[in-house]
């Protein structure tokens, strides 16, 4: 009785022990008695609620009891035969104490070896060395049941070796201050997020809520920037898209694009242990070469149909308009039929009154009517020395007589009777009358054929002429741009673009597309994702990647072979929506400085909107240019870091700018541009401005646009026409020169 006080008093006194190895004996014993434990799972394979953290132990007590510690890969070729023995002899032991079906038998062996990994890390931080730095040689004592000397032999040769060493030291640097520590232990993901839904009334989780709660201290707080600094830009994310786009796509999803890292291939966040990408998106099967050729077939056949279709067209349009013409012109001379009767029977009456007058014009001013009807042989091309104008059109200069005599255009002329004068402002791009007096033929005047001129009489015909103004270099030109209907085959691209991407692209893939750096300032790859290009085949918002290609097709159908890359460039809209104090948009503009009066086009994200700027560097102008006609001053952040731009770029190129445009302002001009009519066409609308900008080749942008794009909206035709370059460029250059490196999902 004394022996039992004794233990008893021993045993009283508060004494902690280290954590023995854990052995689940209750399991054990379970299953000798035959009763077995039911795990349940969720609609992604994985085990949650209270049997699934012993489910899991269980799996590690029997990997580290019947798979030796010296087996270093669990699914290299050469241990396949011997793995393959372990894995078996694990499912056996899993099935006689847990309820489980054949189908969770992958990820059973998944965990197996995940957890055999991490004992054999457990084993060779703690027990490997002793506090000397020494190897141990000797198995540990407290894990001599599962450990044979043999295999603590070989567990410890492995790790001697100086290509381990080597691993082991750039693995421990890299975890060693992790960017975004997870905080929820063994909980794990699935765990976590089916305890959410439990307490959540919505019932659904996105992936982004999961990763921020598993990534909170005890207290539900972040203390951590990094993870404060991405759960923010979740939020922005998810404000600025719609309810359908807010929907999680995988590796896609809007943690995806908040995080900005790279994915391992296969790999999902915040989905846990044994989900990858295979299992969120569906399989499809790569096509085949001979898949290629087939669809590649059976597009040139169609392409061939449907130029004859449009041929045929043509024609019947052409038979149409004139069987249409003949019938009005038959009318018209039924109803006319009548009235020249009566005209003819009038005709000898009205001839005879006019030769009468004409003998009285004559008596009274012989001189002066003879005169007027002798031809002068001498010419000239000095200003008001027209007598007979030529028929015809003939280039000459224009010129104002007040307040002095100035060239002020260049025009077409043309022979009309009457006329008044307009105001050279209001003149410009139209057809109006002007005084001879004040045109002066650029062509040799004497050498018109059957036509001569009078240098003494003083005629003030009007004629009317196209104005247009006088260009200040002989390098300044207007782009033109031939008419096509979609793209080199005469063919609408947007159909086909939408079937390329249906039958012949994986969801989920990316597109890789050099971007040059004489186009952006810099060189790099755009990722153009699959739903991007969905995106502009159903008139939806826009990704910058979308904006990016067309500032690709803009450099290469019109600035490179016009020979303007010294003219226009860009700012990748990436660059402007990333950099929030403008310091990478001055490293591109001081790329630039070099090239005098250069014109950069930087489309820019406002967040649910798109404008588009216009800088000119050597002016230090910044043309506002805004689809809703909103003011630049209602986003000051966005007005503030392109100024902060120029300012680094007038810092870092004295040479360049003068003295006295570093103390003034920045000068931004609003341009009163075609405005939308709906809350979608915004980047349809940029990318119309960019083209006409580079089309227009002009060094400012009048505030009142273009006058040939003035408008008050695009109507659909042009809008479509954008979407079809866009399409033709893709399918063309992109596709057709395989430009482009297609890497599957």
């Amino acid at each position: 009785m004394a022996s039992i006080d004794d233990e008893s008093g021993l045993s009283s006194k508060k004494t902690v022990g280290k954590r023995g190895v854990t052995r689940l004996q209750k399991i054990h014993k379970a299953k000798s008695n035959g009763k077995r434990i039911e795990v349940q799972w969720n609609s992604r394979g994985q085990p949650i609620k209270h049997n699934s953290k012993t489910f899991a132990s269980f799996i590690g007590v029997t990997v580290r009891r019947l798979v030796p510690i010296s087996l270093d890969n669990w699914s290299a070729k050469k241990n396949k035969e011997a793995v393959g023995v372990y894995k078996q002899n694990i499912w056996d032991e899993i099935e006689k104490a847990f309820i489980i079906g054949e189908e969770h038998r992958a990820f059973v062996y998944r965990e197996a070896g995940k957890l055999h990994r991490a004992f054999r890390t457990k084993m060779a931080r703690s027990y490997l060395k002793d506090s000397k730095g020494g190897f141990v040689k000797h198995r540990p004592a407290k894990y001599s049941f599962c450990i044979k000397q043999d295999d603590w032999d070989k567990f410890v040769a492995q790790h001697m070796t100086a290509k381990f060493q080597k691993v082991s030291d750039e693995n421990r640097e890299r975890a060693l201050n992790p960017q975004h520590p997870y905080r929820k232990s063994r909980l794990g993901c699935a765990r976590l997020e089916a305890d959410m839904v439990k307490e959540s009334e919505v019932g659904e989780i996105n992936r982004s809520q999961v990763w921020k709660a598993a990534r909170v201290n005890k207290s539900g707080v972040i203390d951590n920037e990094n993870v404060q600094r991405v759960v923010d830009q979740c939020e922005k994310l998810t404000e600025a898209l719609s309810e359908e786009e807010r929907q999680d796509l995988g590796p896609t999803n809007i943690l995806f694009e908040a995080l900005n890292l790279p994915n391992y291939s296969g790999r999902v966040r915040t989905y846990g242990f044994g989900v990858c990408s295979r299992d969120i998106l569906p399989r499809q099967n790569r096509p085949t070469q001979m898949d290629f050729e087939n669809f590649y077939g059976f597009c040139n056949s169609l392409k061939s149909r449907l130029e004859v279709l449009e041929r045929e067209k043509i024609e019947r349009d052409k038979l149409d308009r004139e069987k249409l013409e003949r019938q009005q012109t038959e009318e018209v001379e039924e109803r006319q039929q009548p009235k020249q009767v009566s005209e003819r029977l009038q005709q000898p009456e009205k001839v005879a009154q006019r030769q009468h007058l004409e003998q009285v014009v004559e008596r009274k001013q012989p001189e002066k009517v003879a005169e007027s009807r002798l031809p002068s042989d001498k010419g000239s091309c000095n200003p008001g020395s027209f007598g007979n104008i030529p028929e015809g059109l003939f280039p000459v200069n224009i010129y104002l007589s007040s307040p002095s005599r100035c060239l002020v255009a260049r025009g077409k002329l043309y022979n009309t009777k009457d006329g008044d004068v307009s105001m050279v402002g209001q003149a410009i791009g139209t057809i109006v009358p002007w005084p001879t007096k004040l045109l002066e033929f650029v062509a040799e005047c004497e050498k018109i054929p059957g036509q001569s001129q009078n240098k003494g009489n003083n005629i003030q015909h009007s004629v009317e002429y196209s104005v247009s103004s006088p260009n200040k270099s002989n390098k300044k030109f207007k782009i033109e741009e031939s008419l096509r209907v979609g793209g080199s085959a005469g063919i609408a691209n947007l159909p086909f673009l939408d079937m390329y991407v249906k039958k012949m692209v994986r969801v989920g893939s990316l597109i890789q597309i050099k971007m040059e750096e004489s186009i952006f300032g810099e060189e790099f790859l755009e990722q153009l994702r699959v739903e991007s290009i969905k995106e502009i085949l159903d008139h939806n918002w826009l990704s910058a990647s979308i904006i990016t290609v067309f500032s690709r097709y803009l450099y290469d159908k019109f600035i490179s072979p016009n020979g303007l890359i010294n003219k226009f460039s860009f700012i990748s809209p990436h660059v402007s929506r990333e950099d929030n104090l403008g310091n990478g948009i001055a490293k591109i503009l001081l790329k630039d400085e070099e090239f005098k009066d250069k014109m950069i086009l930087a489309p820019c994200n406002l967040g649910k909107h798109w404008v588009l700027l216009v800088i000119n560097l050597n002016a230090e102008v910044i043309y506002y240019m805004d689809p809703l006609n909103g003011e630049p001053t209602k986003h000051q952040n966005f007005k503030t870091k392109f100024e902060n731009a120029l300012q680094i770029y007038r810092a870092n190129s004295s040479s360049k700018v003068p003295k006295v445009s570093k103390s003034k302002k920045i000068s931004w001009q609003k341009i009163k541009c075609p405005r939308q009519i709906n809350g979608v066409d915004c980047r349809y609308f940029v990318m119309r401005f960019m083209k006409e900008v580079i089309m227009e080749n002009e060094f400012m942008i009048p505030t009142n646009y273009f006058f040939d794009h003035k408008c008050r909206t695009y109507s659909h035709d042009k809008l479509t026409e954008v979407k079809e370059d866009w399409a033709t460029y893709v399918v063309d250059d992109v596709f057709g020169k395989q430009e482009a490196i297609i890497l599957p999902n």
